[in-house]
């Protein structure tokens, strides 16, 4: 999932939570795994403060967020680096259907 995009301002603490524009991104989203009880992703976060995110740039992150590795771990990515085009939004369910 995209969780911040060009000129967004990102800071990941030592703990993974994440907040873009000041706003914390997993609060009121559920882990979609169940959490990794030794934390084991912790040891690899990159903590960062108040990172603008670039042009052609992104911040993502995965469903799984206590497992995942994901830009908390390598940091925001290019865009060119992404494959494919989105052609179905299935979550949230009320925004369901195609893209155009």
């Amino acid at each position: 999932r995209i969780a911040a995009s060009s000129g967004d301002l990102v800071t990941v603490a030592a703990d993974g939570e994440v907040t873009v524009n000041d706003e914390n991104v997993v609060d009121g989203r559920r882990d979609l795994c169940e959490a990794e009880p030794l934390r084991l992703i912790e040891k690899y976060i990159q903590p960062t403060k108040d990172e603008i995110i670039r042009e052609n740039e992104v911040f993502v992150m995965g469903d799984c967020s206590s497992v995942s590795v994901d830009s908390r771990v390598w940091g925001p990515l290019d865009t060119k680096q992404i494959v494919g085009k989105p052609i179905l939004r299935l979550w949230p369910l009320e925004k369901f259907g195609p893209l155009q």
